[in-house]
């Protein structure tokens, strides 16, 4: 079984979630495991009595649907193979966090392409993917 800390931390990642809950598995409830639950059950108190105390509810965090790695998508789906690399150019303006996102898609589109033996737009792909690699880790 996982440590004690590493259950706390895995239940209190669940207790994000406006509806998270953390389920735990086992044939015998470990001492770790207790003493997880009863960590959290403390911490849980101390949250509930301090937002009682100053009127906080809890509401689950609303995210704008009006997201550029969404629209990049949406645009990248209907581009040709000649128009790709252009919009390409625009993805440097994208910020880091949407970048993997990004990488799964152009590595999805070079699949494909291969399957289709377009292997001159799959090396284009593959080098843009390999660009917004190198820009996660700051070599740009």
């Amino acid at each position: 079984m996982r440590a004690e800390r590493s259950l706390i931390q895995t239940i209190g990642r669940a207790a994000r979630h406006i509806r998270g809950q953390a389920i735990l598995y086992g044939d015998n409830l470990t001492d770790s495991m207790a003493k997880a639950i009863e960590e959290t059950e403390r911490r849980r108190a101390i949250q509930k009595a301090y937002n009682d105390a100053h009127g906080v509810v809890p509401q689950p965090i609303i995210r704008r649907q009006n997201n550029s790695i969404l629209q990049f998508l949406e645009v990248s789906r209907r581009l040709n193979a000649n128009e790709i690399e252009e919009v390409l150019e625009h993805a440097s303006d994208l910020p880091l966090e949407n970048i993997p996102d990004l990488i799964v898609q152009l590595e999805s589109q070079m699949k494909d392409a291969a399957k289709k033996l377009e292997f001159e737009e799959a090396a284009k792909l593959r080098d843009r993917i390999k660009q917004l690699r190198d820009r996660l880790l700051g070599k740009r």
